[in-house]
């Protein structure tokens, strides 16, 4: 018997739903694709964490920690954080909370950088 890897199976997923949703918005609203592409990955974030809650309040079976923390990584950060505030999802699990924030100074970090060397490239 062949045992199911849900790690894959959800990365795949929210890939498809990251590309469906970005490229749904850019193409039909016109939105630029980077921030098409912000939405959809905040859209595939906040109903990841909404399913993850909706199975474990059920008792089925759950979308791994590290495809949320990815998730969270590739910039869904800001629905990740939103989703365990509204949906009191692993607010208690303090080494997922601790992971979480990091994601987001360490996004944060980069973010502040690339702006700080945009402006250092605009005033020479």
């Amino acid at each position: 018997m062949r045992r199911h890897r849900p790690k894959p199976l959800f990365l795949t997923l929210a890939a498809i739903f990251v590309t469906a949703f970005s490229f749904l918005l850019a193409h039909f609203l016109q939105i630029r694709f980077l921030y098409a592409y912000l939405i959809g990955i905040n859209l595939t974030t906040l109903v990841s964490y909404d399913f993850d809650k909706h199975q474990a309040v059920h008792n089925h079976s759950r979308i791994p920690e590290i495809v949320l923390h990815l998730l969270a990584l590739a910039g869904g950060s800001p629905a990740a954080l939103g989703a365990q505030i509204t949906f009191r999802h692993k607010t208690k699990k303090r080494i997922f909370r601790i992971i979480s924030i990091a994601i987001v100074l360490i996004q944060l970090a980069v973010v502040s950088g690339i702006l700080f060397l945009k402006m250092r490239v605009t005033h020479c």
